[in-house]
């Protein structure tokens, strides 16, 4: 499972996340068939806005208190693509998940495009993505096919959202 976040510490996303990793591993069970022949389970969060520590991947398994692994058929891997982005700059050498990290991050057609380079996706892939990303990025009327607000809207909501939990916090 695959999921990207704008703000993992919105209310309410880290509980949608762990919903959707359980169906997930729920769904691999068919009537009959063995606890047993459960394969592991991994979600990868690519998360902007999110620091987790000053690391690339933070990996979450289910411990006890005391850190013992209760099993290791369910993962969540942690990616925090701002800090994948800044890796870009000051990293000689970049891993394909850095890579990834700021082809999401970025905003520039010319430096995704270089980022892509010749070995993240095939050149068919990587045209018709371009020519996405040319028909999309400017489109409001596009951005709003996937969400009843436009995107200062959604924007602006995440950000309300955060003031407030940060708030309560301090509260």
């Amino acid at each position: 499972d695959i999921e990207m976040s704008n703000n993992i510490s919105q209310p309410g996303i880290i509980d949608r996340n762990l919903i959707f990793l359980c169906r997930a591993h729920d769904s691999q069970l068919k009537y009959s068939e063995k606890y047993t022949d459960i394969k592991k389970s991994i979600q990868i969060s690519l998360n902007t806005n999110y620091s987790n520590h000053f690391e690339l991947v933070e990996q979450y398994f289910m411990t006890n208190r005391h850190g013992e692994v209760l099993t290791d058929k369910f993962e969540i891997d942690m990616v925090d693509v701002d800090f994948g982005s800044k890796m870009y700059y000051n990293d000689s050498n970049k891993s394909k998940l850095v890579r990834w990290c700021k082809v999401l991050n970025t905003n520039k057609r010319d430096e995704l495009e270089n980022i892509l380079g010749c070995d993240l996706m095939s050149n068919k892939t990587k045209e018709k993505l371009m020519d996405e990303v040319d028909k999309y990025s400017t489109d409001e009327e596009g951005i709003q096919l996937y969400s009843k607000y436009t995107k200062a809207e959604i924007e602006h909501r995440s950000l309300l959202a955060y003031n407030k939990e940060i708030e309560e916090k301090n509260s």
